[in-house]
């Protein structure tokens, strides 16, 4: 079973970010974050989805995109943070930052995944009974 939905690697290539940039030494404190990140990321799809995917083998790939782009929007929202100042005496276009970890686009794609969204097979043997024959009516 899985920790996390996505992966390290998926929210590093998405994000391009170094440990330099949210203030690590190495490579290896940069992952422990990640992951830890990651963790919260999986919990907060959860409980939106009131079900969790973690047990599946492998995990759904949309379920670990939409995961990688929510982490990555996290990372992206804590380095524009350390890098700017939220707001400036001498700025008259002030702007804040916010911050929606799941945004609408989010929300749409995980009910695709929610309680009760369930994935339905049809075999031809189930179709055969059916009256396929095509007639006009006049």
């Amino acid at each position: 079973m899985a920790d996390f939905y996505s992966s390290v690697a998926a929210v590093r290539a998405r994000t391009g970010i170094g440990p330099v940039e949210l203030g690590f030494g190495t490579d290896e404190e940069l992952a422990v974050f990640l992951e830890d990140t990651l963790r919260e990321v999986s919990d907060l799809m959860d409980r939106k989805m009131h079900r969790s995917w973690l047990a599946e083998d492998p995990i759904p790939a949309g379920l670990a995109g939409i995961a990688a782009d929510i982490a990555s929007d996290s990372i992206r929202q804590m380095v524009v943070t350390r890098q700017t100042p939220v707001v400036r005496i001498d700025d008259f276009a002030v702007r804040t930052i916010t911050a929606q970890m799941l945004s609408g686009d989010v929300q749409r794609r995980l009910r695709l995944y929610g309680l009760g969204a369930t994935t339905i097979s049809v075999s031809t043997s189930d179709l055969e009974p059916a009256d396929w024959s095509w007639s006009e009516s006049e």
